[in-house]
């Protein structure tokens, strides 16, 4: 694969992808100075992608321009092969001079705004090893405190599973860890039934909680 010469810049735009006599909606996720990233629905196309097959793609831009650019299979990416959309890379055969101003103009406007877009914090939160809150991390940090340890044989029997040998198969040669003790989520203020919290994976119902800890702060 030949190295990427230009940023990715992100544009989100609908788009009409055309093979022969065929065309089919994508989305644009990004663009570059001689390569464009679509997504496609794999229901929607029986076209077999690969590397080399040429396509045009249609689209009009946020400021009404349209554009009809001739460009040819680079790369898929590695979806399942049940997979409902496709990622692709397409190259550009011969950007037009209209085309790369169109792509220097979103160049400046996504540079602008991470520059010049303001960002507030308006709250934290955190639970770490040993610091289920922001005040005991910072207690932690400045007493320089160690969170790892033995692994608690409820996480990981080690005398199952524990061997000293990096190449034993089915076994660890790791034992000790940071993890998290006491975590226990409170469904009923959140309002989620018991049965979907236990079929579910606990560091989901975390990451909702240190959320709702930050928009609390």
């Amino acid at each position: 694969m030949r190295k990427r010469t230009s940023k990715r810049i992100p544009v989100s735009l609908e788009a009409e992808l055309i093979s022969s006599d065929m065309s089919f909606p994508v989305i644009i996720g990004n663009i570059s100075k001689n390569g464009v990233y679509i997504l496609i629905s794999t229901e929607k196309t029986s076209i077999y992608f690969k590397e080399g097959t040429k396509f045009k793609l249609k689209f009009q831009t946020p400021f009404g321009e349209r554009f009809t650019l001739h460009c040819e299979t680079k790369w898929l990416t590695g979806f399942f092969s049940n997979s409902l959309v496709k990622g692709i890379g397409l190259e550009i055969i011969s950007p037009s001079n209209e085309y790369k101003k169109f792509y220097q103009t979103m160049h400046y406007k996504v540079r602008n705004e991470i520059a010049y877009n303001a960002i507030a914090v308006i709250g934290m939160a955190c639970y770490y090893p040993g610091a289920s809150d922001l005040k005991s991390l910072w207690e932690n940090i400045l007493a320089r405190r160690c969170q790892f340890r033995k692994i608690p044989d409820q996480r990981l029997p080690l005398s199952e599973y524990y061997d000293p040998d990096p190449d034993a198969p089915d076994k660890t040669y790791a034992s000790r860890a940071a993890v998290i003790d006491g975590f226990e989520f409170n469904w009923i203020k959140c309002g989620i039934p018991k049965a979907v919290v236990d079929s579910s994976d606990i560091t989901h119902w975390l990451a909702l909680e240190v959320a709702l800890k930050a928009l609390e702060d």
